[in-house]
């Protein structure tokens, strides 16, 4: 899975489908994405990350506990590495007599490769460096090769447990990659044992390869014990190392991928409770609809019983207003005056009636503010009582600033609405309708 390709996810890569005595079910060659069918019914994935994007590091490192070691292995790769320890994700090994692996892989790379899998429905369980997967052998390297369109991805093994890995482009005036392949691996290991693992379809080209680099070699005494011993692929020898390896890319990575599973993790419950949301609304709408509808054919069916049974009667609301006349008129005769009765709410526009005629202009101005009286006399030229409303009619040219009277009315506990359509009709009176202050 080397990063330098535009879209790996569309390049062949090996694949090994194992079942849970694992046995190998299907291995192959091909694309992410033509396996997406096949790696949603996977209960669990694996991940080999090729080689070259993994730095393999042993190093002598202090007794730490594990949250101060996760913090401290920054500073320790900061010189064995090139690129800025922020960006990388760091996983270390066992502590063995004080040194520990230590492998180093770019963050945001290793974040879009599991991320990319899990995009496919499936989450990854665990993701090896490839050079690890090697089996280790005596007084001999072990090297595997997985090749793409224009480059190798070469993992190397010593016996002294050290690994690599490096990504071989081809050469322009190279022969082919199998030769480039091989070039290095004799310069890399210029005098051990090489056993090369390759797929089964290409291990007659890299024997043949290994045939011309050895006899093309500048350094024929060497050429003797330089030895590429070509190995088809074993998904089960990989499986085998995979138990062993102590290296586990997936450790620690909860946190780097925390920002982009969350909203997956969030999705589901958001978009239930926005479901019940809107069916709780629908819900009341629906609700409040059929109660609505039972009011209005519950007042039509009262509105027929009474019609039915009282045929001669007035309408119900002409009934209340009869009933609160001959309350009106009890009372009255009994000496107990409401608020709303005539002579109560002419006692009150009286008193309100001198505080408007000292504070208006126009009376001011016609020189009867000393005399409310006489203005009482000029302005108003008729008062009318009907259904608890005082009606006053006055003169335009004399009427007050209703808007100022309304305040002194409140104050006696009379609301004051001017009557616009019969001051329309005659211009020359302004008439004030009064009630008393709810």
């Amino acid at each position: 899975m080397a990063k330098e390709l535009h879209d790996w996810r569309l390049q062949p890569l090996p694949f090994a489908l194992i079942d849970k005595a694992e046995n190998i079910l299907h291995s192959g060659v091909a694309s992410l994405i033509s396996l997406a069918e096949q790696l949603r019914k996977a209960k669990k994935i694996n991940l080999i990350v090729a080689a070259s994007d993994v730095t393999l590091l042993n190093m002598a490192v202090p007794p730490l506990s594990p949250e101060k070691l996760k913090l401290a292995l920054p500073a320790l790769v900061e010189n064995s590495i090139i690129s800025d320890p922020a960006t990388c994700h760091i996983v270390a090994g066992a502590d063995i007599q004080g040194v520990r692996r230590v492998a180093v892989i770019d963050r945001a790379w290793l974040s879009t490769m599991i991320s990319a899998v899990q995009k496919l429905g499936v989450k990854v369980s665990h993701a090896y460096p490839a050079q690890l997967c090697l089996p280790l052998h005596a007084n001999s390297v072990t090297a595997s090769v997985m090749e793409t369109a224009d480059k190798a991805d070469l993992s190397m093994r010593w016996t002294n447990n050290v690994a690599l890995g490096i990504a071989i482009n081809k050469k322009k005036n190279s022969d082919s990659k199998e030769d480039d392949v091989c070039r290095a691996l004799l310069l890399l290991a210029p005098k051990e044992l090489i056993r090369l693992s390759v797929e089964v379809d290409r291990a007659q080209a890299y024997s043949a390869a290994v045939s011309r680099v050895s006899l093309t070699t500048d350094n024929i005494k060497h050429a003797e014990i330089n030895k590429i011993q070509i190995i088809p692929d074993d998904w089960k020898v990989c499986l085998s190392e995979i138990k062993k390896s102590e290296i586990d890319l997936m450790e620690g990575s909860s946190t780097l991928l925390r920002e982009r599973e969350s909203y997956a993790i969030w999705s589901l419950p958001l978009a239930l409770t926005t479901l019940l949301f809107f069916l709780n609304i629908v819900a009341l709408h629906v609700d409040w609809w059929r109660m609505h509808q039972e009011q209005k054919q519950l007042t039509t069916s009262l509105d027929k019983l009474y019609k039915k049974h009282f045929m001669q009667a007035a309408q119900p609301d002409q009934q209340l207003v009869k009933l609160q006349e001959k309350l009106l008129s009890l009372r009255q005769k009994k000496g107990n005056h409401a608020p709303e009765d005539f002579l109560s709410m002419l006692a009150n526009t009286s008193t309100a009636w001198k505080k408007i005629s000292r504070e208006d202009k126009k009376a001011s101005s016609n020189s009867l503010i000393n005399n409310p009286s006489l203005m009482t006399a000029q302005a108003i030229t008729k008062i009318t009582y009907s259904n608890a409303e005082l009606r006053v009619s006055m003169k335009s040219s004399m009427a007050p600033d209703s808007e100022q009277a309304k305040s002194l009315l409140a104050e006696n506990h009379l609301y004051l609405q001017r009557n616009e359509k019969l001051s329309e009709a005659n211009s020359s009176e302004v008439v004030w309708n009064l009630r008393v202050k709810p």
